[in-house]
C-alpha cells in the first residue's frame, strides 16, 4: 500500500495528462469541424481487375466510356497512357516520342505530357467542379487548362490541375479520388474527358494500391462535343 501511495502523485500526473490531451484534441476537433472517418464509407464499394495492355489507334471517332485499370506501383519508373490508343503504352522512356502518350502515373502522382522542345505533343489539363461524369456533354467554354510548368528531365507531377487529386486518411493512410472530372487535351489535339475512379484495385484476390481505375471518354475527330452524332450511332 505504501509503494502505491508513493507512485499515486505520478499516476493522478500521468492521468490528469492525457485527460488534458484528450480534451484538447477533442476542441480541436470541433473547431475545425474534422470527423473521424466512415472507413466502410471511404472504401470503394467495387475493385477491378488489371485491365489488358493493348494500343489499338481510335481514329477519328468518339469512344464510349471506357474504365480502365492499370497499375503504378513503381516509384522509379512512371506509367504512361494514351487516350488515343487506350491503353498503357509499353517501351516508352522519359523523354522518347512526346507525342505517344498522354499522362503518365507512379505512385499518388499524375504528370502530363510537357512535349518537346518546340512543345510539340505537349499536353494540357482542365480540373472542373463537377464529378457528373455523365452529364458533362461537351468542353466547357470557361476551362482553365494548365500545362506542366517547365519540362523536367523525368516525368514530375508539376501540373497543378493534377496536383490535389485525391484527400489523404490520416487514421489508415488511405487515397481517395475526389472524382472531379478532368478535361485533357491529348498530344494529337483531341479532348477527352477523365475521372479517377479509384488507386486500389484487385489482384489474386487481394487489393493492393497505386491501381487506377479511371473511366473516360475520348473525342478523335477534334471536336468539344462528347454526343455522338446521327452517322456515330448507327455505326
Amino acid at each position: 500500500m505504501k509503494r502505491l501511495l508513493k507512485y499515486l502523485p505520478n499516476i493522478v500526473y500521468i492521468f490528469l495528462m492525457l485527460l488534458s490531451i484528450e480534451i484538447g484534441y477533442r476542441i480541436m476537433m470541433g473547431q475545425m469541424n474534422i470527423q473521424m472517418p466512415d472507413l466502410l464509407k471511404e472504401k470503394p464499394e467495387k475493385l477491378y481487375t488489371v485491365s489488358s495492355i493493348d494500343p489499338i489507334k481510335v481514329g477519328k471517332k468518339l469512344t464510349d466510356t471506357v474504365i480502365y485499370t492499370f497499375e503504378a506501383t513503381d516509384i522509379d519508373n512512371w506509367v504512361f497512357f494514351d487516350f488515343s490508343r487506350g491503353s498503357v503504352i509499353p517501351g516508352v522512356t522519359n523523354q522518347s516520342a512526346p507525342e505517344s502518350w498522354d499522362l503518365a502515373f507512379s505512385r499518388a502522382n499524375i504528370a502530363s505530357n510537357w512535349g518537346d522542345k518546340s512543345k510539340k505533343g505537349q499536353v494540357s489539363v482542365a480540373k472542373l467542379g463537377t464529378t457528373d461524369f455523365d452529364s458533362l456533354t461537351q468542353v466547357p467554354e470557361d476551362s482553365k487548362f494548365i500545362k506542366n510548368i517547365s519540362p523536367p528531365p523525368v516525368p514530375d507531377s508539376n501540373n497543378a490541375n493534377l496536383e490535389k487529386w485525391y484527400k489523404y486518411s490520416f487514421w489508415d493512410h488511405y487515397l481517395k479520388s475526389h472524382k472531379n472530372v478532368f478535361i485533357i487535351k491529348t498530344a494529337e489535339g483531341n479532348y477527352a474527358k477523365m475521372q479517377v475512379i479509384n488507386f486500389y484495385c484487385k489482384k489474386e484476390e487481394k487489393r493492393i494500391s497505386s491501381c487506377y481505375t479511371m473511366q473516360y471518354v475520348y473525342q478523335g475527330n477534334g471536336s468539344k462535343s462528347f454526343v455522338k452524332d446521327a452517322s456515330e450511332s448507327r455505326g
